[in-house]
Parts: structure tokens; C-alpha cells; sequence
């Protein structure tokens, strides 16, 4: 594999490897009830790395310019952007979900209905990956 192809593989492709990485981890129980019970510094690093994933998942995707036509036919992984831009925010959007569930009470949170925005967010705006990987996630 080229230098090139790698490069521009994690570019395009990494934001959504770290977002589904976070979602791992709090699904994995980084933040369950035991977590939380005794402080320490992993839980509240997590918090703010999901955080910061999700301010930064919303930048990038804001600023996303779509590569040119025939730069997409040409590559692989350009032409797998636009896909790759919706499935790294709805990962992030997610796990900041969930993060803030967990943290507010679980499934007898009061802010449980906001995964359901979430999910309907994604259904109506994101391309139809983005809306699987946010229904998967």
C-alpha cells in the first residue's frame, strides 16, 4: 500500500474509526454505574474526550467540502468521504448520548428521549450510512 493511500485513508476514514472507538468504549461500560461510583480521573477524561470528539465531529462536518467529481471516481476513499463525513457524526452523536444518559441515570434517565432525537435526526438528514450507523449504533 502506498504512503499516499494510507494518508489519505486515515484522513478521510480516521474521525470515524475514533468516533466508533468512543462508542465501543462506553458501550464496553467506561461509564457505567461502578465508573461513576468512586471518583477518578478515567471517567472524567472520558466525558471530555467525547466531548471534544463531538465539537470537533460538528466542525468537520460543517466545513465539509465534497471532492470534486472525478477526484472521487479516481479514489476510492474520496469517493467514500461524503459516506465516511455522516457515519463519523452520527458515531459522535451517539456516544455523546449515551455518555450523557449514563451519567444522568441510565435507562431511567430523564434525558432518555434524546436518543430518540438523535435517531430521528439522522433518519431525516444524514445519507443513508450515516442513518444505518446511527440505528446500528
Amino acid at each position: 500500500m502506498r504512503i499516499r493511500t494510507l494518508r489519505r485513508a486515515l484522513h478521510v476514514g480516521g474521525g470515524a474509526m475514533v468516533a466508533a472507538m468512543a462508542c465501543a468504549v462506553i458501550a464496553g461500560g467506561g461509564l457505567d454505574a461502578a465508573a461513576l461510583s468512586r471518583p477518578g480521573i478515567a471517567p472524567m477524561l472520558l466525558l471530555a474526550s467525547v466531548a471534544v470528539l463531538l465539537v470537533t465531529t460538528l466542525s468537520r462536518r460543517m466545513s465539509f467540502v465534497p471532492p470534486s467529481a472525478r477526484s472521487q471516481r479516481v479514489s476510492f476513499w474520496l469517493g467514500a468521504a461524503p459516506a465516511l463525513a455522516d457515519i463519523e457524526l452520527a458515531f459522535a452523536m451517539v456516544a455523546a448520548c449515551y455518555a450523557i444518559i449514563t451519567v444522568t441515570g441510565g435507562i431511567t434517565s430523564p434525558v432518555y428521549p434524546l436518543l430518540y432525537g438523535v435517531i430521528a435526526f439522522a433518519v431525516t438528514f444524514l445519507s443513508r450510512p450515516g442513518a444505518w450507523a446511527t440505528v446500528g449504533a
